[in-house]
C-alpha cells in the first residue's frame, strides 16, 4: 500500500497539474486542435507497445539482477532500432500515411512520432528496472516533473500561437521528461551490472522470455489498439472536433482513474512476481484487496462526478467545451468498470499469455463492431460515444472474469504440485 500511495501520489500530482491548467489550455487551444493531438497520442500509444517488443515487462520478473539488466539492454537496443526505421519510412511516405489513415491533418507532425516513442520506450525500460528496485519515491518524482515539463511546453507555445504543434510538442516533452534522472540513479546504484552486459547474456534473456515478445506484446497491441481505436475512429468519423472533446473528458477524468488503477497495477506486479510460485493464496487475497480498494478510491468519486460533468465542463472549461462532459456520462460505466477490473496484471504473471491474447482479441472484435455500427448506422457522435461505452463496459467485465478463472486454476495446480499446501501437524 505504501508502493501505492508513492505511485498513485506522484500521478496525482502530475496529473492534478495538468488539470489545473485545462480551464487555461481550453482558453488557447481550439477543440479541433486538442483532436490533432489525441490522434497522434493515440497513435504513439499503440507504437509505445511494440517499441520495445514488450521485454521491458519481463524486468520485475528474474530471481538474478544479471538476467534484468540484459532485459533492460534488451529493451534499450529494440527501441533504438524500432524508431531509426520508423522514421526513416515516415521520412518517405508520411504524407501518404496519414491520407491512408484518413488522418490528413496528421500528416505534419508525423516525422516527431519515432522520436516520441524512443524517448518514451527508454523511459518504459528504466521505469520497470527502477520497479523492480523497489524505488517508488523515484518513480513518483518522474511522473511530477513529466506533467511540469507536459504543461510548460504546452502553456508556452499556446500562447506564442503555435496550435496544435504546441500541443504535440508539449506531449513529446513530456514522455521524455524524467528519464534522464532515473538513469543516473541506475547508473549510480548499479553500474557494475550494467558494465557486465555481454551479447551471450542478451541472446540468453531474448530466448529465455522469449514469450513476451512473441505472446504479451501481441497481446499488449491489440489492447493498445481497442484503447486508442475510439479516438481515432471519432476523429476519422467525425472530425477532429469530436475527437478532441473526447480527449478533454478523457484528460479530466479518465486518466486520473487510469493512473491511479496503473499505479496499484505496477505495484500488485512488484509484490506479487515474488510470490506467484510459492504463495498462490496469497496470491488470491492480494487481487480482491486491490480490487474492492480501487473500487472505493476510483469508481465511487467517478460516478459522482459523472453526475455534474456537463455543467461542470461549461464552467470550468467554457461554453464550448460542455458536450464534453455530456460525453463523460455516456462512458461513465466503462470507466467504472475499468478501473474495478483491470489493472492487476495477473495473466502476465502467471505467464498466461496465450489467453490474454484470446482475451484481447475478443475485446479488439467488440469494439470494431461497435465502431462499424455507428459508421454504417450513420449514428450521430453521443449514440457512438454509447456503443463504445458499451463495449468497453462488457470487455472489462470480461477481462475480471478471465483473470479470476486463471488465478482460481493456478492455485489448483500448485496445490496439486504440493505448493502452498499447510503441513499436517506432528502427533502429540
Amino acid at each position: 500500500m505504501r508502493g501505492v500511495a508513492y505511485l498513485a501520489g506522484g500521478s496525482a500530482l502530475g496529473q492534478g497539474l495538468t488539470v489545473l491548467v485545462a480551464p487555461i489550455l481550453t482558453r488557447l487551444y481550439a477543440p479541433a486542435e486538442f483532436g490533432i493531438a489525441a490522434s497522434y497520442a493515440a497513435m504513439l500509444g499503440i507504437g509505445l507497445v511494440v517499441v520495445t517488443l514488450g521485454y521491458q515487462v519481463a524486468i520485475p520478473l528474474p530471481r538474478d539482477d544479471h538476467d534484468a539488466t540484459h532485459l533492460a539492454a534488451l529493451a534499450f537496443a529494440t527501441t533504438l532500432l524500432t524508431g531509426a526505421a520508423l522514421e526513416g519510412l515516415i521520412l518517405v511516405g508520411g504524407p501518404a500515411l496519414a491520407a491512408a489513415l484518413g488522418l490528413p491533418g496528421l500528416a505534419p507532425y508525423l516525422w516527431l512520432l519515432p522520436i516520441s516513442l524512443v524517448g518514451a520506450g527508454l523511459y518504459q525500460a528504466l521505469y520497470y528496472w527502477t520497479l523492480r528496485r523497489r524505488n517508488y519515491a523515484q518513480l513518483a518524482r518522474t511522473r511530477l516533473q513529466q506533467a511540469v515539463a507536459q504543461v510548460g511546453i504546452q502553456l508556452g507555445l499556446g500562447v506564442a500561437g503555435l496550435g496544435a504543434m504546441g500541443l504535440v510538442l508539449g506531449d513529446v516533452v513530456g514522455r521524455m521528461s524524467g528519464g534522464g534522472a532515473m538513469w543516473r540513479w541506475t547508473w549510480r546504484e548499479d553500474a557494475s551490472l550494467w558494465r557486465g552486459l555481454t551479447l551471450a547474456g542478451l541472446r540468453e534473456v531474448a530466448v529465455r522470455y522469449v514469450r513476451f515478445p512473441t505472446m504479451n506484446m501481441p497481446t499488449s497491441l491489440v489492447n493498445a489498439v481497442s484503447l486508442e481505436l475510439p479516438t481515432l475512429a471519432l476523429a476519422v468519423l467525425f472530425g477532429p472536433v469530436v475527437a478532441g472533446l473526447y480527449a478533454l473528458g478523457q484528460r479530466a477524468f479518465g486518466v486520473p482513474m487510469e493512473l491511479l488503477g496503473q499505479a496499484a497495477g505496477r505495484v500488485f506486479y512488484a509484490e506479487a512476481a515474488q510470490t506467484v510460485q510459492e504463495r498462490p493464496a496469497a496470491l488470491e487475497r492480494l487481487f480482491w484487496q486491490t480490487t474492492a480498494g480501487l473500487a472505493l478510491a476510483g469508481g465511487l468519486p467517478m460516478l459522482l462526478a459523472a453526475i455534474a460533468a456537463p455543467w461542470l465542463f461549461g464552467l470550468v472549461f467554457g461554453p464550448a467545451w460542455r458536450e464534453a462532459g455530456v460525453y463523460l456520462q455516456i462512458l461513465a460505466p466503462m470507466y467504472i468498470m475499468k478501473i474495478i477490473a483491470s489493472p492487476p496484471p495477473v495473466l502476465v504473471l502467471l505467464e498466461r499469455q496465450g489467453l490474454g491474447l484470446v482475451r484481447e482479441v475478443a475485446r479488439l472484435v467488440i469494439m470494431l463492431g461497435a465502431i462499424a455500427l455507428a459508421s454504417y448506422g450513420r449514428l450521430d457522435p453521443g449514440e457512438a460515444i454509447g456503443l463504445i461505452s458499451l463495449s468497453g463496459t462488457v470487455n472489462y467485465a470480461l477481462y475480471f472474469a478471465i483473470s479470476w478463472w486463471a488465478l482460481t486454476r493456478h492455485r489448483e495446480h500448485k496445490k496439486f504440485d504440493g505448493i502452498d499446501v499447510p503441513r499436517p501437524r506432528a502427533a502429540g
